[in-house]
């Protein structure tokens, strides 16, 4: 595609890449038309006069014109085109697209209103009936256009960095050119507001990140280790929010190494874990003990004051000592939902335990966090 080619490098490499499919699906996708018939308005009833010829004659005919309007939304344009089900969507005879309207004309001699909504209604339904054709062949685009553009950014992503390594590996410095990259947006089709995507500041450098296999499988190391907490809770009813952090520390170094045979996962205070490297962290995990939806606020703020790199990775591990579980849970997620660096809902897996958000880091809008938030339910602690 002509736009994901037209993209500056730098900012295609910055920004993630759900924000730029989601933009150019916004740009060129096509949003199926709805048509609003509660909230139908009329003009003022006019005389119209036709001329006919029949057997009698050239004569002229007047009847009373009444003009409805239904306000629409999506692609009207589409309403011009004919789906595969049916012949056309407007009839061309009485119902006509102006603006954001379709103007539906009813014209005769009757006086009784019901014979009027009648022919209204008729007309709107036959629209409608073309329309639900016409949004499943909607939808299938809009598939086959998401499936593309996903496959050509992440090639183009691909293919940018693997020329900057080339780039890097022969060792000469490039000439640079006065002033920034130029960058334009291209003309939305679609009568929608535009939303230009946010450009990087800076030109791309590469950055650090926890391989998308080595974060799953260290969200397999600890989900395997609530369940056996979970298992044993004549153990774990003694143990405290550190304790139980040191436990699932012990269980991912037993899991990863670090460089230098080091360990990969270290405790920082009482509650998190993380994986750093250099002055940013890849891995940043928080422990708490539920006691409210103030306690995942909290622990989303403790999260966010660690500086990331671009694509990091973390878990909030929720240890859920009374009330409900189904309850809290749901509090939870809709404290993580509320929070206003929240981002995107990626996927609800009740049945593995595990729940998934993007979150957007405090230094950097362009930085995101995926965040899988893992209920933990356990017995009251003893003393």
């Amino acid at each position: 595609m002509k736009a994901i080619n037209a993209w500056d490098a730098d900012d295609l490499l910055a920004s993630p890449e759900t924000d730029i499919i989601e933009h150019l699906i916004d740009e060129y996708g096509a949003q199926a038309p709805v048509v609003h018939r509660d909230r139908m308005q009329r003009l003022p009833s006019s005389d119209h006069i036709s001329t006919v010829d029949d057997f009698m004659g050239r004569r002229e005919i007047r009847q009373t014109e009444i003009t409805f309007l239904v306000p629409c939304e999506g692609d009207l344009d589409l309403m011009r085109y004919r789906p595969g089900a049916y012949t056309s969507l407007l009839s061309g005879q009485t119902a006509k697209i102006v603006g954001s309207e379709i103007e539906v004309i009813w014209r005769g001699k009757t006086s009784d209103p019901a014979v009027v909504l009648h022919k209204i209604n008729d007309e709107l339904d036959i629209i409608e009936k073309n329309l639900d054709s016409a949004r499943s062949e909607i939808a299938g685009h809009n598939e086959f256009l998401r499936k593309t553009v996903s496959e050509r950014v992440s090639l183009r992503k691909r293919k940018i960095l693997a020329d900057r390594e080339l780039e890097a590996a022969l060792g000469i410095p490039v000439r640079q050119h006065d002033g920034p990259p130029a960058f334009s947006v291209p003309v939305s089709r679609r009568q929608v507001m535009p939303r230009r995507h946010p450009v990087a500041a800076q030109p791309f450098q590469p950055e650090w990140e926890l391989l998308e296999k080595d974060y799953e499988e260290a969200i397999r190391v600890i989900t395997h280790s609530r369940n056996a907490l979970e298992r044993t809770p004549g153990t774990i009813a003694k143990l405290g929010e550190e304790d139980i952090r040191n436990l699932l520390l012990v269980s991912l170094n037993s899991t990863f190494m670090g460089a230098s045979g080091g360990e990969l996962f270290n405790g920082d205070g009482k509650t998190d874990i993380l994986v750093r490297v250099e002055d940013r962290n890849v891995f940043i995990g928080e422990c708490k003990i539920w006691d409210g939806p103030k306690v995942v606020g909290d622990a989303l703020t403790q999260l966010l004051k660690y500086h990331v790199w671009r694509d990091s990775k973390g878990a909030l591990l929720l240890f859920i000592r009374r009330g409900d579980a189904t309850s809290t849970i749901r509090k939870a997620i809709q404290k993580i939902e509320e929070h206003p660096n929240h981002k995107r809902t990626l996927d609800a897996r009740p049945s593995d335990g595990r729940y998934d958000f993007v979150i957007r880091a405090n230094d950097d809008a362009e930085r995101e966090i995926h965040l899988a938030f893992l209920p933990f339910i356990l017995p009251l602690k003893q003393d």
